[in-house]
């Protein structure tokens, strides 16, 4: 403990509550010891607040959860603290509960599970997490390229050349045909013109890409 501030290193973990229990038993004996003194009074000082927030004693501003998370406390700690209360945790909702870093908590797990003794079991799971991209959720706000496309027709028609100075025009003129929304006169006085070939059309697109940014995660 000379060269180091805790009994792994620069971070408070596990060790350090484990033997902290144990020396405070007979803390007589260390007295003469500088450095194990200096680090007793300081690991007290956070194992009793680690206790006191279990117990509910501290304010509701100070608690994280079951308990504080403070600068001082490792991942591993963490975990152990935390399973020593509940039965299993998902990381990835223990990890946004807690405002941790979830790959940094995962790193913690298995860094626990390469340890000659069994300190925890874990399960890997695979979640999928349906996340709209930006133009996903430019057809949730305003719609799909074809609806658009298709709303923009009046009931005497649109020159082509008009329509297809819209954003995306192309891809929308595209979809809308092949859905059979639109259709085209070539030979219209005016020039090649579009009409509407059905009276309403309904964005499945959008409906679709609405219902997926509603959903929760799915396993």
């Amino acid at each position: 403990l000379a060269s180091r501030s805790y009994v792994n290193g620069f971070s408070y973990s596990y060790g350090d509550l484990a033997l902290c229990k144990k020396v405070c038993e007979s803390v007589d004996k260390y007295e003469k010891y500088l450095h194990v003194m200096r680090w007793l009074n300081h690991a007290k000082s956070l194992s009793s607040r680690r206790d006191a927030s279990i117990k509910g004693d501290l304010p509701p501003a100070e608690k994280t959860s079951q308990y504080v998370i403070t600068k001082d406390m490792s991942l591993d700690q963490v975990i152990l603290d935390t399973l020593s209360e509940q039965k299993e945790i998902s990381s990835l909702s223990f990890a946004s509960e807690n405002g941790l870093d979830h790959q940094k908590l995962v790193g913690a797990i298995k860094s626990l599970l390469a340890l000659p003794t069994e300190y925890i079991k874990a399960e890997q799971k695979q979640i999928s997490k349906w996340e709209l991209t930006n133009e996903g959720k430019s057809f949730v706000a305003n719609g799909s390229y074809e609806f658009l496309l298709y709303s923009a027709v009046t009931k005497d028609g649109i020159l082509q050349k008009d329509l297809m100075k819209m954003p995306n025009a192309k891809i929308g003129f595209s979809k809308a045909m092949t859905l059979g929304w639109l259709a085209m006169d070539k030979k219209h006085a005016n020039g090649p013109t579009v009409f509407r070939k059905v009276d309403g059309a309904t964005d499945v697109v959008k409906a679709v890409l609405v219902d997926i940014e509603n959903r929760q995660n799915v396993e």
